[in-house]
């Protein structure tokens, strides 16, 4: 197994974690190469490395098979990437802006496959005449690159160069990796794709992978706050049709006639009066009680 190092050189566009994630979950999906991310407090830069190599010393601590550095700055006369002996250097400088989709993720996965196998394989030809759809190719129109990328495709000549300089389960494990099916469906619960939106809010449908801005943060979640929008709508039209009913019935318990037994007790209370005193109500104006007989 070969072992990779990838440094973030500076200040990087995109989410770093996320991006870590999302190369290190090759590791899972092949045994060809192995990626990691040293630790770096001297903060390497590729210019640094190509100063050790020149005087012979230790590029850091651990021994690598390939050195990958990646950078926001542009890299020469406008290149995606370049090489020198063990060392590449990516750029992820206008991706976003010219180039996505195939997402900024996919992108540099592409980029580091490809510097890793040509520094590996010492020697391999590449296409700089045509574009093939080839992993290889070297892509003078920048933008056919998203070809390559979306058709994850190598062609003859490069599989047979690299099955014979590299090694055939190489070949095998470079392929799937460009395939990107190790992603798997981003429905599809435990899958690389749905942890990688579930953990650090990525969905490479719609994201390129860039640090999000607020109004693209909002936009990613438009499913949840829709949902969650009619979620409420719901519960609302149930509160008030519950209050609905409890008013109308009990309105209705109000107005119920009274039974026979609460009709009796005013009727009684009619005659007598309260404490068996007549009854003066319907009497004429004036008239407080009943004339009295003389001599009664």
């Amino acid at each position: 197994m070969r072992r990779v190092a990838v440094w973030l050189e500076g200040p990087q566009e995109f989410d770093e974690l996320a991006f870590m994630f999302f190369l290190l979950s090759t590791n899972t999906v092949q045994t060809s190469l192995l990626f990691c991310f040293p630790n770096s407090p001297d903060n390497l830069r590729y210019q640094d490395a190509r100063t050790a190599l020149k005087n012979g010393e230790d590029i850091c601590e651990n021994h690598y098979d390939v050195h990958i550095f990646i950078t926001a700055e542009q890299i020469g006369s406008n290149l995606f990437w370049k090489t020198h002996k063990n060392l590449a250097q990516i750029t992820s400088s206008t991706w976003n802006r010219s180039f996505s989709p195939p997402s900024l993720f996919e992108y540099l996965v592409h980029s580091v496959i490809c510097a890793s196998t040509f520094i590996l394989a010492g020697d391999m030809d590449t296409h700089d005449k045509d574009t093939t759809g080839c992993q290889f190719d070297y892509t003078q129109t920048k933008s056919h690159d998203r070809i390559d990328i979306a058709l994850g495709f190598i062609c003859a000549d490069h599989r047979q160069q690299i099955s014979k300089q590299i090694g055939a389960s190489y070949l095998a494990d470079i392929e799937l990796l460009a395939s990107f099916r190790w992603l798997g469906n981003i429905e599809e619960s435990g899958s690389i794709a749905s942890r990688l939106r579930a953990y650090f809010g990525q969905d490479l449908r719609r994201d390129s992978g860039y640090r999000k801005r607020f109004l693209e943060r909002i936009q990613s979640n438009v499913d949840t706050l829709w949902f969650d929008f009619i979620k409420e709508i719901f519960k609302g039209v149930i509160l008030i049709i519950t209050t609905y009913a409890l008013i109308v019935f009990g309105m209705k318990d109000s107005k119920s006639p009274p039974t026979n037994a609460e009709t009796a007790k005013p009727a009684a209370a009619s005659r007598s009066g309260p404490s068996g005193t007549p009854d003066t109500s319907s009497l004429p104006a004036g008239r407080s009680h009943p004339p009295t007989r003389p001599g009664a």
